[in-house]
């Protein structure tokens, strides 16, 4: 994440050269205002950003962790982390379809059961038959245990 990514800050500065473009002014107007750039309001991109990093700095296997593929539609993954006694497992679905609910594979992380948070929704759920599935229709599921 470049600086000013979080907020959609345009890339393209009239009369800047090479690097120059990346530093143009921060565009705190835009992220005040949440101005419309694209398709997306840059408040929204920024809180799309800030959720991402919430959920990094609160699990080290993202970071740090062994990475798993589980399944490969919707791109699903596991990440774990084991040393010097800190434990951290987390699942990240991506590109999930916002037509529908999904059930998200999750076994041999979590255990049936067992409750789960989606840190990009705020929703829980209970594992059953290895899978999750939450109320949501949202394109990325942010997996750890509640």
């Amino acid at each position: 994440v470049y600086y000013g990514d979080e907020t959609a800050r345009v890339l393209k500065i009239e009369g800047a050269v090479g690097d120059a473009n990346l530093r143009s002014f921060m565009n705190w107007d835009q992220l005040q205002n949440n101005a419309q750039v694209g398709l997306h309001g840059v408040a929204e991109v920024r809180d799309y950003w800030a959720r991402l990093g919430r959920f990094r700095h609160a699990h080290p296997a993202v970071g740090a962790g062994v990475h798993q593929m589980i399944a490969s539609s919707p791109y699903t993954f596991k990440r774990t982390y084991e040393k010097n006694g800190v434990s951290d497992r987390v699942v990240v679905a991506l590109d999930l379809p916002q037509d529908r609910t999904v059930a998200i594979p999750v076994a041999g992380v979590f255990g049936d059961g067992q409750t789960v948070r989606d840190a990009y929704t705020g929703k829980t759920a209970v594992v059953s038959g290895g899978k999750v599935q939450f109320d949501t229709r949202a394109p990325v599921a942010l997996i750890s245990q509640d």
